[in-house]
């Protein structure tokens, strides 16, 4: 296949191939590689690149889960990053909202950052003993919790900007911040709370409902916003 460079912003992205092609030469993937190399962590443009060169797993990002989380957390769509996450960048529309001049490499970082470090905090997770939250069965493993994550990611900034209708420019503001233990384990154990509230009302199962638009709807509408720390 060959694309001139001046149809690079129409193509549609429908050949796997072709498309890391395409991701891999646009100016702002080697950007952001860049920049993130220079954090020590490894964004990877040219697939399995960090990983066949020894670097650690957990600080290796790929194009896909980046893109999941600047729309979770940046645009405040876990819905999407959850349930369609090979398909994020298959429009060209869509490509350019998530790569774009207007998000800085800092805030591409920051996202990248959060949602590994809530990776972890996830396999750690415990109910805070002050926490009036019940935590059934089914939340006692890491798994069905890790299907919260990109939602928990985006009530984390919800939480610190204490604004739940927040706009991309305002992560600006905290592109800085690591989030503590124990706002992440309070959030958590919230969202678990809320997330069984609203499948409950609807009689869903929770892989489906923490799929709706919805359910983002739901859970911004009733967050607590003034007991940041």
């Amino acid at each position: 296949f060959f694309f001139s460079s001046r149809r690079r912003h129409t193509i549609s992205f429908h050949v796997t191939g072709v498309r890391r092609v395409l991701f891999r030469s646009d100016p702002i993937q080697l950007d952001i590689e860049n920049f993130f190399l220079n954090h020590e962590w490894f964004y990877d443009r040219r697939k399995n690149y960090y990983k066949n060169t020894g670097k650690r797993l957990d600080r290796i990002i790929s194009i896909p889960y980046l893109a999941q989380s600047v729309i979770a957390i940046v645009f405040h769509e876990p819905d999407v990053a959850r349930s369609r996450p090979s398909s994020i960048l298959k429009k060209d529309n869509d490509y350019k909202r998530v790569f774009s001049q207007k998000i800085s490499l800092e805030v591409y970082l920051f996202c990248a950052r959060t949602m590994k470090n809530l990776e972890r905090s996830i396999r750690l997770f415990t109910p805070s003993k002050s926490s009036d939250v019940p935590i059934n069965k089914q939340w006692k493993h890491a798994s069905p919790i890790r299907i919260l994550m990109f939602h928990l990611g985006m009530l984390l900034v919800v939480k610190t900007l204490k604004k739940s209708d927040y706009k991309p420019k305002d992560v600006e503001l905290i592109k800085n911040i690591d989030f503590s233990d124990e706002l992440i384990n309070n959030t958590l154990s919230e969202l678990i709370q809320l997330t069984n509230d609203y499948v409950n009302s609807k009689e869903l199962p929770i892989n489906i409902g923490i799929k709706q638009k919805d359910f983002v709807a739901y859970i911004l509408e009733n967050v607590v916003l003034n007991d940041f720390k």
